[in-house]
């Protein structure tokens, strides 16, 4: 009973380290500062649209996996993938010293306190 209850509290310890270890690189639309994100979201072509694409895909990304990590949901569903961009960029433009991803975890908070 003793080695089953070490081998136990041995496993536990080591589960704790490493998740204290664990590194998040964040990549794509949600590491550009704001700034640079609405320069390139106030034109009208084809970069604009392949932005917009590219922040809705990132943000409801983004927000899955936060919703994965803190066993909260939102009914997503009722909401258009297609306005997430626009809300990334009015948060831009009233932040536009901080990065998109920034925005997307107001967005986020603002969806769980529903």
């Amino acid at each position: 009973m003793r080695i089953i209850l070490f081998t136990c509290l041995i496993f536990i310890h080591s589960i704790a380290l490493a998740e204290s270890e664990i590194q998040v690189n964040n990549i794509g639309v949600g590491v550009v500062q704001c700034g640079n994100y609405l320069s390139s979201w106030d034109d009208i072509n084809e970069r604009k649209i392949w932005l917009d694409k590219m922040t809705q895909h990132w943000v409801s990304g983004y927000l899955s996996a936060l919703m994965t990590l803190q066993g909260t949901y939102f009914k997503s569903n009722d909401i258009p993938i297609e306005s997430f961009s626009y809300w990334i960029a009015k948060y831009c433009r009233e932040n536009p010293l901080k990065i998109v991803q920034d925005g997307a975890i107001e967005l986020y908070l603002e969806l769980v306190s529903k």
